[in-house]
C-alpha cells in the first residue's frame, strides 16, 4: 500500500522548467510493457488520485473564472475541443489531501507537489494558477496542453492512469505527457 499512495502522488507533481527529450527506443518498449508491478500500482492508485483530481476540478469549474477570448483561441490553437469549459483558479495554495501518508509519499520522492515552488495544477477542466503565474501565458499554454490530453485520453480518470504509469517507468523529466506539454507551451 505504501508504494502505492506514494506512487499516486506522482501524478500529482507539479510542473517545472524542462526542454524536449525524444524517448529512446528502450523507453518506448519499457511504457509499451510496464510490467506486472507498475500495472499493479496504476490499478490500485488510479483510483484514488482521480477522485482527488475529480474533487478538484468540479470546485474550480464552480469558483474558477473562464478563459478570456484570447485565451479560448489559444486553447483551441493548442487542441481543447471545448475551451469554454475551462475555468482558472488562482490561489496562493492549492488542495492539499486529508491523508497525510500522500503528503508524505510526496516529499520522500522529492516531488514540488504541495509546495511554494508549484505553480501550476490541471484537474480535468479546471486549472489553478498561483498568483505569481496569473497572467503568464506561458503557464496558461502548458496547463491547456494538459487539458487537450485529459480530453484526448477520455477523462480523469485514463488521463491519471496514463500520467501515473509513464512516471513510474520513466520519471517526470521523461514522461511524454509532461514532455509534450512543454514542447507545445507558449513560451512568454
Amino acid at each position: 500500500m505504501r508504494r502505492a499512495v506514494c506512487a499516486a502522488f506522482l501524478l500529482l507533481a507539479a510542473c517545472g522548467g524542462q526542454q524536449w527529450v525524444r524517448l529512446t527506443p528502450d523507453e518506448q518498449q519499457r511504457l509499451a510493457t510496464p510490467g506486472i508491478r507498475v500495472n499493479a500500482i496504476a490499478a490500485q492508485a488510479t483510483p484514488v488520485v482521480a477522485k482527488l483530481l475529480a474533487d478538484t476540478e468540479a470546485e474550480v469549474l464552480v469558483s474558477g473564472r473562464p478563459l478570456d477570448a484570447d485565451e479560448l483561441a489559444l486553447a483551441r490553437e493548442l487542441g481543447v475541443k471545448a475551451p469554454e469549459r475551462v475555468r482558472v483558479g488562482v490561489r496562493e495554495r492549492f488542495p492539499m489531501p486529508a491523508d497525510r501518508r500522500f503528503v508524505e509519499a510526496a516529499a520522500e520522492l522529492g516531488l514540488i507537489f504541495g509546495t511554494d515552488v508549484e505553480v501550476g495544477r490541471t484537474q480535468g477542466y479546471a486549472i489553478l494558477l498561483k498568483p505569481t503565474a496569473a497572467n503568464s501565458r506561458q503557464f496558461l499554454s502548458h496547463e491547456l496542453v494538459h487539458v487537450a490530453q485529459y480530453e484526448r485520453l477520455g477523462g480523469i480518470e485514463p488521463f491519471a492512469r496514463e500520467y501515473l504509469i509513464e512516471l513510474l517507468v520513466l520519471g517526470y523529466q521523461r514522461a511524454p505527457l509532461e514532455q509534450e506539454a512543454y514542447a507545445r507551451q507558449s513560451k512568454g
